[in-house]
């Protein structure tokens, strides 16, 4: 092996050595500065209106086959604008009836829940309320409404 070669392998070795470095040093940087200005976003932090049913699952209780159970629920706007609901959609014989269809920041509106037992079979019967409002990111609300149904 002469000189000339033997330096030339140490070079190549110094050479890439320092791209290591560099790789490393930039992957480095990258990662502090990630953790430095990534913040997650969580439900808290957005702008706009928020709503929140409470409670979160809605219970009419136990009623007899053939009756009407009737409850009223509160839906809290905890965004930081007005809520204005666009719509309420139930399924299989339940009923909603909201009485304030724009919800002040900070406020509450009460909603009034039904539902008709007569061609339900005995036993739990749960179901959806959607209500679809002015959120910034377009989600619905899905509200679950349960109800055991006795003979």
């Amino acid at each position: 092996m002469t000189r000339s070669s033997a330096l030339n392998g140490k070079a190549s070795r110094v050479t890439g050595r320092l791209c290591l470095y560099r790789a490393a040093s930039l992957l480095t940087a990258l990662a502090v500065s990630f953790f430095l200005f990534y913040r997650p976003v969580y439900a808290s932090d957005r702008r706009g209106p928020v709503i929140r049913p409470a409670p979160e699952i809605w219970d009419l209780g136990r009623t007899r086959k053939g009756h009407s159970p009737k409850k009223t629920f509160l839906l809290h706007n905890t965004g930081d604008e007005e809520a204005a609901i666009k719509s309420v959609n139930c399924c299989c014989g339940y009923n909603a009836f909201i009485r304030s269809w724009n919800i002040p920041p900070g406020k509450t509106a009460e909603v009034d829940v039904s539902c008709h037992t007569d061609r339900k079979p005995p036993g739990i019967d749960t179901r959806y309320i959607t209500i679809t409002y002015n959120s910034p990111d377009g989600t619905e609300l899905k509200i679950p409404v349960t109800t055991l149904i006795i003979e």
